[in-house]
């Protein structure tokens, strides 16, 4: 089984659960850029309300390029900032140092281009979840197809966020659960547990997502 999906950096919990099952990923490479998506952003739980943690882009987001062609802007201090926040925000959950080294060298290693970025990050956190499936390139491009159940591209977008209501597991902040942020919550909050967690997810999306195209 396979599922195609455009590149996310730390994308979605509800992501990960659909390619967690299969054996095959297959990257969108042959898209021109949509600011819409996960492509630069994740959200992540603040301690008042969920935040966008975003890689700045050169050419700013209105662009018409490639999405593999895209390169990222290092001016400024984004990456301690980001960084930063993170920390401070998940220093006291249960599993936030054992995943920190791998994930700050992901952060620092100062990719020249978006895709290469994200891909790691995809593989990184793929192999945390234990996955051992295989992750190609889309050759061309085709339309979405709103019958095919293997295409995930679009699926999963901020705007539907809250859609995809997920079982309820121990954040950092507050008494009110956030569902579907960044595969990072999950991990930061669950540790080696989270591949179980998305183990009991699909039948649990296919009850009670929303999808909105």
């Amino acid at each position: 089984m396979m599922r195609k999906i455009e590149i996310q950096l730390f994308g979605p919990i509800a992501a990960f659960a659909r390619l967690h099952e299969v054996e095959t990923i297959v990257l969108e490479k042959q898209e021109h850029w949509q600011k819409m998506g996960y492509r630069n952003r994740f959200q992540v739980l603040g301690a008042k309300d969920v935040l966008a943690i975003t890689v700045p882009l050169q050419g700013g987001r209105d662009q018409k390029a490639m999405t593999a062609d895209l390169t990222i802007d290092y001016h400024g201090r984004w990456m301690k900032e980001h960084w930063r926040t993170l920390e401070s925000l998940y220093n006291r959950s249960p599993f936030f140092y054992h995943y920190a080294p791998g994930l700050q060298q992901i952060w620092e290693s100062r990719h020249e281009l978006l895709w290469d970025m994200a891909e790691q990050s995809l593989r990184w956190t793929l192999k945390q979840l234990r996955w051992q499936g295989a992750i190609v390139h889309s050759t061309t491009f085709s339309p979405i197809c709103a019958d095919d159940s293997t295409d995930f591209r679009h699926r999963f977008l901020p705007k539907n966020r809250k859609h995809f209501l997920l079982p309820a597991y121990q954040q950092t902040f507050g008494e009110r659960f956030e569902t579907n942020l960044s595969i990072l919550d999950l991990l930061f909050n669950m540790g080696p547990s989270a591949a179980a967690y998305l183990k009991q997810l699909p039948e649990e999306l296919n009850q009670r997502q929303t999808h909105e195209s």
